[in-house]
C-alpha cells in the first residue's frame, strides 16, 4: 500500500512538473507596417497558482530560440513568473533573420514584436501587466537594446515601459544611454559575431535608470546554451557552464530587484 502510494505521488508530481514547463501555443495580434491583419505566434508557460503574477517576455536569436531555452523557461516559472516565447522569425514565415542580400527583417520588428507581446500579456487575468520584463538573446538582445530606447519610434508602447530588460550577448551599435527601464547586460569576452568592447556605458546625460554589464572571461557567445559547441558563419558558440552558473544568479537578482 505504501508503495502505491509512493508511485501516486510521485506520478502525481510529475504530471505537475510537465503542466508547469510544457507551455501553450498562443497568437495574438501584432503590428503590421503594411496594416494588414498580423498574427504572432508564441509559446506561453506559467506557473501553478492564480496569479497575476509577473511576465516575461522572450526574444530569440537569429536562427530562432534552441531547445536549451527551455532551461531558462523553467528557471523563470520556478520563480513565479511568466513566461511567453514570442516566435519572430516563425510568425512572418522564416528561420533565419538574414537572406541572400542581409538582413530580412531588423531589431526593430523584434522590439515591435515585444510590446505587442506585452499588450497580450497584460491583458491576461493571471498576469500583473505591471510587472512585465523583457529578455532576448543575440539579435533578440539586440532588439531589447531596441525596445527600451525610447528615441526609436516603436507602435503601441502601451503607455508604459517594461519593468526591466535584460540582453545575452547584444550587438551594441550606439553608446548605451537613456534607457526607459533598467537593463542589464551578459557577455562573453571571446564573443567576436557581437564584440563586448563595441558595448559602452555611458554614465549620467539623460539615463536614470541602472544599466550594468557583465563579461564573462573565456566565454563565447552562446554560453548558456546547455550542449552548445558549434561553429556558425565562422564564429564559434560554445556552452560554459561556469559562466551559466553566475548568469542564472545575475537575472534571478536583476529579475527580483525590479519586477518581482
Amino acid at each position: 500500500m505504501k508503495c502505491k502510494m509512493a508511485i501516486s505521488l510521485l506520478l502525481a508530481f510529475f504530471i505537475m512538473v510537465s503542466f508547469a514547463y510544457g507551455g501553450e501555443s498562443v497568437a495574438f495580434k501584432g503590428t503590421s507596417k503594411k496594416d494588414e491583419q498580423f498574427m504572432l505566434k508564441g509559446t506561453l508557460t506559467r506557473p501553478h497558482g492564480k496569479g497575476p503574477f509577473p511576465a516575461i517576455v522572450m526574444l530569440s536569436g537569429g536562427r530562432g530560440f534552441y531547445e536549451a531555452h527551455s532551461k531558462w523557461i523553467q528557471r523563470f516559472v520556478s520563480l513565479g513568473y511568466v513566461a511567453l516565447q514570442v516566435e519572430t522569425l516563425s510568425s512572418r514565415g522564416l528561420s533565419d533573420v538574414f537572406g541572400p542580400s542581409g538582413l530580412v527583417i531588423g531589431p526593430w520588428d523584434a522590439a515591435q514584436d515585444a510590446y505587442d507581446a506585452k499588450t497580450y500579456l497584460s491583458g491576461i487575468p493571471f498576469v500583473d501587466g505591471k510587472r512585465i520584463a523583457l529578455i532576448g538573446w543575440a539579435f533578440g538582445g539586440y532588439a531589447v537594446l531596441t525596445a527600451i530606447d525610447p528615441s526609436i519610434r516603436i507602435e503601441n508602447r502601451g503607455g508604459s515601459p517594461f519593468k526591466t530588460a535584460i540582453a545575452f550577448y547584444p550587438l551594441c551599435r550606439q553608446p548605451l544611454m537613456g534607457f526607459n527601464a533598467p537593463l542589464l547586460i551578459l557577455h562573453g569576452e571571446l564573443d567576436d559575431w557581437h564584440p563586448a568592447t563595441q558595448c559602452r556605458i555611458v554614465k549620467g546625460g539623460k539615463g536614470k535608470h541602472e544599466i550594468t554589464m557583465k563579461i564573462y572571461s573565456g566565454a563565447y557567445m552562446c554560453f548558456d546554451m546547455e550542449g552548445m559547441d558549434k561553429t556558425d558563419s565562422g564564429h564559434r558558440l560554445l556552452y560554459d557552464p561556469v559562466a551559466t552558473a553566475d548568469a542564472v544568479e545575475q537575472v534571478r537578482n536583476f529579475l527580483g530587484k525590479y519586477a518581482k
